[in-house]
């Protein structure tokens, strides 16, 4: 556990990883009320701003893209605010808070002095969304790649990629989807403990988040409309695969017929007995071709391939 103090209003208290030991302290240090510890001890599924004795707690995900996997997945992080203290927990690795502690530390703690924890909350939850809207650049990127694949007519190429992005996509969507209605929740609560002048600072917040979802919409309308261009790409493919197969098979067909009829053992076919040998193999075998090619000139004057 990490301590930041920012004058006598703000003191920033941040936990990387849950144990039992971290809990413990939580528990000794400032009085959290019991649920409060019970909700910390696993992640949470269900984000959500509640009131609990003088501490607002909020849990809250925000998607994180991992470049070199090419995968997103959701990360939790919870808030315990104060009047003057602020405690931020993360389960495991968050880079985004990583990199938000080392810049504000060089340029922006000055801007908290004399200030609340709602600026601070208000600080990283501005980073958190300038850093999803980012990642969301690099998805677009991926999209970019997709579709330049598809019209280089390498669609079976595409079939991984494009699923694995729209896995990505609906991650994003199900990260993001509840922070309208958390951001709501959570800036009524901070305009009971801290005053109204707080309110424009989440204004702002909301409307990044809603740029946010909004560029989250337009990719999956993006990724699905690639999707069915793919499908129609492999299924007109596949179409001039079965036209092909079928137009050898029609005109392969007479010849197949002749060549069974003087398989069997029977009398009276013709050329048989008409000729000396090996006349009658020549005049099939010219038959054959003859019916062969008219097959062919029929179906290319048809335009059928």
């Amino acid at each position: 556990m990490t301590k930041r103090e920012f004058g006598k209003k703000c003191v920033w208290y941040h936990v990387d990883g849950i144990s039992e030991s971290n809990l413990a302290t939580l528990r000794r240090k400032f009085d959290l009320h019991s649920a409060i510890i019970s909700e910390l001890k696993t992640p949470t599924i269900r984000p959500r701003v509640e009131v609990i004795e003088e501490n607002i707690y909020m849990v809250i995900h925000f998607p994180v893209y991992r470049k070199k996997v090419g995968s997103v997945f959701p990360a939790e992080l919870d808030f315990i605010i104060a009047k003057n203290t602020l405690i931020t927990l993360t389960y495991g690795n968050m880079p985004s808070i990583s990199r938000f502690v080392k810049e504000f530390e060089k340029g922006r703690s000055d801007w908290l002095t004399s200030r609340t924890p709602a600026h601070l909350v208000y600080q990283i939850l501005r980073h958190l969304v300038e850093n999803t809207l980012a990642q969301l650049g690099h998805v677009q990127e991926d999209i970019d790649h997709i579709e330049s694949l598809i019209f280089n007519q390498r669609a079976k190429e595409v079939i991984p990629k494009l699923t694995s992005e729209i896995r990505n996509i609906i991650n994003f969507k199900q990260s993001l989807a509840p922070h309208d209605s958390i951001l709501q929740s959570l800036k009524v609560a901070l305009k009971e403990m801290f005053g109204a002048r707080i309110s424009p600072y989440f204004n702002e917040i909301e409307g990044m988040q809603l740029k946010a979802s909004s560029e989250v919409q337009n990719a999956l309308d993006i990724i699905r409309l690639l999707q069915q261009t793919n499908d129609s790409l492999l299924s007109n493919h596949t179409n001039e695969v079965i036209k092909i197969l079928t137009l050898v098979t029609v005109v392969t067909l007479p010849v197949t017929l002749i060549a069974t009829l003087y398989g069997m053992n029977v009398d009276g076919l013709p050329f048989l007995g008409a000729f000396p040998d090996p006349i009658p193999l020549y005049l099939i075998l010219l038959v054959m071709t003859g019916l062969t090619l008219l097959l062919y000139i029929f179906f290319r004057d048809r335009k059928w391939f």
